[in-house]
């Protein structure tokens, strides 16, 4: 016995305070199931009774008999056990007994050395999720070593203390962990009303549910012996710290990193001033009243809230302001009043903008000017009040004029990237609270101003990286990051967070982003670094987080991103790639865009001799039979060989302006015709039927381009055929409304993929859509899967390329912009556009442009201007009532040529300009209509 209790008090340990304390699971290691036997079997307790005693002490009731075997009465645990209530649970889990009961037990001798001993083994186990407790006096607080002290807080003593590692479950302990430091701030009850010493720790715990990364994190809260105790996770240092320090710490040399911290302390600040928990109609106004840079905490690469020791949260009811109480030289105006009474004014949340305004003006001063630059910058702010002096970033309650003039400096010392964060530092530092910013204005634009910063940091050395790499996957990155940072209003001309609002999937998730773009940049450090050349492995840490980036946007506007880069990255392709592209394909990730490069690059060489891999060959024309005519320009004929399969030939006919070299050209811009529409897979969005060859119809003097059925087909018919057979006054038998949107949206679609490739239809009208049909009903007719046809007019888009002029079929040529038939001017993007609104206007409709028309017959002005205008006037308005403002905006797009000149521009920036600007305003819209 007297070995057993020996080993009992080896295993405690002494507290910061020289108490004894026996750490949680030790007596596991001496009161084993043997021993317990041997001791009972030793004692005076009967045989019949040592069974279920053994079974009850190892199941939950070591302590207790860990205290009886140090006092050597083993024998009394049955009267422990008697008082069990026949409840199932643990017996230790009583402790700690009254005194009063243990006498009754034990006897008074005895009871009261089992009360004094109990507390030695029942020492508090902190998690991180307790509420608030009140402890015993004679209660042994298992914090180990000596405290540390640091500070002073509102009405609190602040220490570093060591929290044994077998009583925390804060963090996940094993026997090679270390014990658990933790900070505890300590205040004495007398100092205070009750209600003023919990309302740190009420504000913390409310804000604990809200799991914050920018509030410091409380453990739990507690009384002991008349004081109330805060348990807080460390911090490295302050920020009042940081600011005195000449050396910035590793994780500090980065300027992004200051923003990206004030970001998310402006973050922690709304959250107080507008608390919420998610899923419950909950809601309270905070105020935090003490903000300064000494109770804002830095722990790794962020700033925490912390010091909420005047900090309040009241109904969303009630009056939020609140009496001041406190002093220091980041208090607003109001705070204090300075006019010679220095009474304590009431104060509202504006007062905590106010606040964080001077603490961001002081973090920027710190990363241009340095630590001496803060000291001149406090010391330039002096200024007395009666006899009193003061170092506030106001003067009595006026502008302090020294303030502004720093901020005017700082404006012209700092990055360009930088210089949106002062506009909202004045804002902030508004005399009159109402003018301040709210908590979440002030977030929303501090978020925008470290994003941008970020985002053109890292813009940056990708732009060096590339131009140093001269590898094409590098540039599809670098350009896909300079679209996504213009989308988002991230670039350099940006100067408002709303665009990023609004092309995003939600609220903005800061955290997400600055982690998007930290990855990115951690990736050009490793590409910088190894100075070898890229390997696939390498791009992947830039593809994977610029994905992630794009991923945050919204549908369109990825969408847009998409189309915007293959305009930019097509147009950029240099005549010196075209021979490595014609033999290897585009070196990029995106199958589609690889797709699109290759059809860019034939289009560029349709006037030049090349044979391309796998082009279609020139038929003979003995290997056609049995055409009918198909339209004006074009047939549908069975093929000898194919398994006489249907084929639509579309003729290109030449007369004798198609002499000496401009024939050959005529020739080979057919053969890149066809093997563009020949391609497999073929560019997404296309819609075109599938060339299998060409072949020199020399007895009507054109060349035919053969193209395929679509599987199952039995025959086409064109827009033109489908308004005759569903004619407007048949309701019930027409398209549906999303049927309508689908073509529509398919079409504009076809043509930009067309003009990505630097290709111009030239024809394009309801006559030349078509749709495939399995039988002969048209309301079986699926119009949202159209093929664009009637290509016997296009050409690439190439200043040096032939051109034949306008279509002269007097029923399409109302179809072509009536700048082209009035000067014989070169054709232009904007004419295919042109031609476009008029079909979307059929469509919009359902009547052919023919029968609109002809109810201008009676008009004195009967050219092709005037019936432009005619359309806008009267039939334009009509489509808002039936196909929406959207559809209808779309077609005045189209008709009014609202896109910008070709004419005096040529540049590729002005191709990128034109088809962006259609993407935008013809091809976006019309994929948010649905119906």
């Amino acid at each position: 016995m007297d070995s057993l209790g020996d080993r009992i008090i080896e295993l405690q340990t002494r507290n910061a305070e020289c108490a004894a304390f026996m750490p949680a699971g030790e007596l596991e290691k001496v009161l084993t199931e043997k021993v317990v036997r041997d001791i009972l079997n030793a004692s005076s307790v009967e045989i019949w009774n040592q069974e279920e005693i053994t079974r009850v002490v190892i199941s939950g009731a070591r302590r207790i008999f860990a205290i009886l075997v140090l006092q050597d009465h083993v024998h009394f645990f049955i009267k422990f056990l008697r008082q069990d209530q026949l409840h199932s649970g643990e017996l230790d889990a009583k402790l700690p007994f009254q005194e009063s009961l243990l006498e009754s037990l034990l006897g008074k001798a005895a009871g009261r050395r089992f009360w004094t001993s109990q507390w030695t083994f029942i020492a508090p186990i902190f998690r991180h999720d307790l509420s608030h407790r009140k402890l015993d006096y004679p209660v042994v607080l298992p914090f180990i070593g000596s405290s540390e002290p640091i500070g002073e807080g509102a009405f609190g003593v602040v220490t570093k203390v060591t929290l044994h590692k077998q009583h925390q479950a804060i963090q996940s302990a094993n026997e090679d962990s270390q014990a658990l430091v933790l900070v505890r701030k300590c205040i004495q009850l007398s100092s205070a009303s009750n209600a003023t010493h919990e309302q740190e720790g009420n504000v913390l715990s409310a804000l604990r549910l809200i799991q914050h990364p920018n509030v410091v994190r409380l453990v739990t809260t507690f009384e002991y012996r008349n004081t109330y105790n805060l348990l807080f996770e460390p911090a490295d240092f302050g920020l009042h710290d940081l600011l005195g320090m000449e050396n910035r710490p590793p994780l500090w040399h980065e300027d992004n990193t200051f923003f990206a911290a004030l970001q998310g302390v402006c973050s922690a600040l709304s959250a107080l001033h507008e608390y919420r928990i998610s899923g419950l109609n909950f809601e309270l106004i905070g105020c935090h009243h003490d903000l300064k840079p000494a109770n804002i905490l830095v722990k790794g690469d962020r700033f925490l809230l912390a010091d909420f020791g005047l900090s309040r949260l009241k109904s969303v009811d009630g009056d939020y302001k609140t009496q001041f109480r406190g002093m220091n030289y980041h208090n607003a105006p109001e705070c204090l009043g300075l006019d010679g009474g220095y009474k304590h004014l009431r104060v509202g949340r504006k007062s905590d903008i106010w606040a964080m305004g001077t603490i961001m003006l002081d973090v920027v001063t710190y990363l241009q000017q340095g630590t001496q630059g803060v000291k001149a910058f406090e010391k330039g702010r002096k200024h007395k009040s009666g006899v009193v002096t003061f170092y506030t970033f106001h003067n009595a309650g006026h502008d302090h004029p020294f303030v502004h003039s720093h901020v005017q400096t700082l404006e012209g010392e700092v990055l360009p990237s930088w210089r949106t964060i002062f506009p909202l530092i004045l804002s902030t530092l508004q005399v009159e609270p109402e003018i301040r910013p709210s908590a979440k204005t002030l977030l929303n634009s501090m978020s925008f101003v470290a994003l941008r910063i970020q985002t053109l940091a890292v813009h940056s050395r990708l732009q060096a990286y590339a131009a140093f790499a001269k590898n094409s996957f590098i540039d599809m990155e670098f350009k896909t990051l300079s679209i996504w940072s213009t989308l988002m209003g991230l670039s350099e001309a940006a100067e408002a967070w709303s665009c990023a609002v609004k092309v995003t999937n939600a609220d903005i998730d800061f955290s997400r982003l600055i982690s998007c773009l930290l990855e990115l940049e951690h990736g050009i450090n490793g590409l910088e670094t190894t100075g070898v050349n890229p390997t696939t492995w390498t791009i992947r840490q830039l593809s994977r987080p610029i994905g992630r980036l794009v991923a945050e946007m919204n549908f369109a506007t990825r969408a847009k991103l998409y189309n915007t880069l293959d305009v930019e990255y097509l147009q950029d392709i240099e005549r010196s790639q075209w021979s490595e592209i014609s033999t290897n394909g585009l070196h990029v990730e995106d199958p589609s865009l690889s797709c699109l490069a290759m059809a860019k690059v034939v289009a560029q060489q349709a006037s030049t001799p090349i044979v391309w891999p796998n082009s279609p060959s020139e038929l003979g024309d003995d290997t056609i039979k049995s055409s009918r005519s198909f339209g004006s320009q074009s047939a549908v004929a069975t093929m000898h060989g194919h398994d006489e399969t249907p084929v639509l030939i579309e003729y290109i006919q030449y007369d004798e302006k198609w002499v000496g070299d401009v024939r050959k050209e005529l020739l080979q811009r057919v053969q890149g015709l066809a093997t563009v529409l020949h391609m497999k897979p073929k560019p997404p969005g296309f819609s075109t039927l599938h060339c299998v060859g060409f072949y020199h119809a020399k007895d009507i003097n054109s060349f035919g381009l053969v193209s395929e059925y679509p599987p199952s087909t039995s025959q086409l018919k064109t827009l033109q055929q489908l308004f005759a057979e569903l004619p407007v006054q048949n309701t019930i038998a027409q398209p549906s409304l999303g049927d309508i949107f689908k073509l529509s949206r398919a079409l504009a679609n076809s043509l930009l993929q067309f003009h990505k490739v630097s290709w111009l239809h030239k024809n394009i009208s309801s006559f030349n859509i078509c749709f495939a049909c399995h039988s002969d009903d048209p309301k079986a007719v699926d119009v949202s899967k159209p093929y664009l046809i009637g290509f016997n007019y296009s050409r690439p888009d190439s200043t040096d390329a032939f051109t034949h002029g306008p279509n002269e079929d007097p029923e399409q040529k109302d179809y072509s912009h009536p700048a082209y038939l009035r000067d014989e001017k070169r054709f232009r993007y904007m004419y295919d556009y042109y031609s476009l609104g008029l079909v979307l206007l059929e469509i919009g409709l359902w009547r052919p442009l023919r029968t609109l028309t002809a109810t201008m017959s009676k008009e004195k002005d009967q050219s092709p201007e005037a019936l432009r205008r005619f359309l806008l006037d009267r039939y334009v308005p009509r489509l808002a009532s039936t196909r929406g403002s959207i559809y209808k905006g779309v077609v005045e797009k189209c008709l009014n040529s609202k896109f910008p000149d070709e004419e005096t521009d040529t540049s590729t920036s002005n191709v990128v300009l034109i088809l962006t600007t259609f993407e935008e305003h013809v091809v976006a819209p019309l994929a948010t209509c649905n119906g």
